[in-house]
């Protein structure tokens, strides 16, 4: 079994930034990992931001994922796209809550990566969803891997095929 290629800077902000705002059709959430008390793992999906160093998610300072993380920082994140062939990017990290985002600054910045086709006025919504406040946590990337969104394999064609129809390439007339 061949292992997963470490992922550049370049990789990640390819595949995790592009486009910077989403829209209904094409958007991507990270799946965080956090470890609970029984040492069992709890995944869920948040909107994100990446600066090239660091994944930041934002969450409500109630929510259990903010406690798991406050006692144990260690978590695991995962992308996948949307269609086939299926890629993925993983990663392995420690999570960091951040306190200088009085002004929700980069709390702002992911939320509005994000379509919210049922928002008449997108200020009101900002109020409202920052009206409990807002737990921010920055990801220290230790690891990244996995296959690029934008990769294509060079044996794209013969890779596509079923075990049983690999003879037909070989058999295929050139040219």
């Amino acid at each position: 079994m061949s292992t997963l290629p470490e992922l550049s800077s370049d990789d990640l902000m390819r595949s995790l930034m592009s486009p910077v705002k989403f829209d209904q059709d094409n958007c991507l959430f990270v799946d965080l990992a956090s470890v609970k008390k029984d040492g069992s793992p709890f995944v869920i999906p948040l909107g994100f931001w990446y600066d090239r160093q660091f994944v930041y998610v934002c969450m409500s300072p109630e929510r259990t994922s903010v406690k798991r993380l406050r006692r144990d920082p260690r978590v695991s994140l995962s992308f996948h796209n949307w269609s086939f062939p299926a890629r993925y990017i993983g990663m392995e990290g420690r999570a960091e809550e951040i306190q200088d985002d009085a002004d929700y600054t980069m709390c702002l910045k992911i939320s509005h990566r994000y379509p919210k086709g049922h928002v008449v006025d997108e200020a009101e919504f900002d109020r409202n969803w920052l009206s409990l406040g807002k737990a921010l946590f920055r990801i220290h990337i230790k690891r990244a891997f996995g296959t690029p969104f934008d990769y294509v394999p060079e044996n794209y064609a013969e890779t596509a095929l079923l075990p049983n129809e690999r003879h037909t390439l070989k058999n295929k007339p050139v040219g």
